[in-house]
């Protein structure tokens, strides 16, 4: 599915799919990377 190095999980969006971790991190997803940020 979707790899993160600190994530846990995921947070779907109208706009798309919406990743939240601990820390900002590289996350992996249908060959994309996005930037995640701590909540």
């Amino acid at each position: 599915m979707s790899k993160c190095c600190m994530c846990h999980q995921y947070l779907e969006y109208g706009d798309g799919l919406t990743y939240h971790g601990f820390t900002s991190c590289e996350t992996h997803y249908d060959g994309m990377v996005d930037r995640v940020d701590s909540w």
